[in-house]
């Protein structure tokens, strides 16, 4: 990793293709410094985990700015919420709007680079959230099967 670490932050490599856990900062408080290494280490492990991160819904919006544009959903909205429209709430018991496969927001002609996940309530069983490395699924692909998906497309 290229990435210059501040001293207190630490990176541990979830698996093989995808994935790491980071430790040492608070994201409420990060600023442009800490999100350029972020940005780093999103690069590198695609999807990064920050346990015992207590945002507040201005800190998550904020935070997110430092990456982008923020939108909301475009079809689902927070119903009677006075959360920002930039923030989709996923409440879901007994599964859920996002309780099957997915690849958020993926459907519009210019896909959002990432999306922000602050988990408030986690049930004691299930609220599993998977992730997978579809370069990694492409890149194991035989040639005759990569050679066959050029070109596909889907709906």
């Amino acid at each position: 990793m290229g990435t210059e670490l501040p001293v207190n932050w630490h990176v541990k490599k979830l698996s093989g293709s995808l994935g790491a856990e980071i430790t040492g900062l608070s994201l409420a408080e990060a600023r442009e410094a800490e999100v350029g290494v972020i940005k780093s280490l999103l690069t590198e492990h695609m999807v990064l985990f920050f346990p015992d991160q207590f945002m507040k819904d201005e800190d998550h919006v904020s935070l997110g700015r430092y990456f982008g544009e923020l939108e909301g959903h475009p079809n689902l909205k927070n119903a009677g919420s006075n959360l920002p429209k930039e923030i989709f709430q996923l409440a879901a018991t007994n599964g859920g709007v996002a309780d099957e496969w997915h690849t958020d927001i993926t459907f519009q002609k210019h896909p959002a680079l990432m999306s922000i996940l602050n988990m408030v309530t986690c049930p004691e069983t299930g609220g599993d959230t998977m992730w997978t490395s579809l370069n990694a699924a492409y890149d194991e692909l035989s040639d005759p099967m990569k050679e066959l998906c050029e070109g596909l497309t889907a709906l």
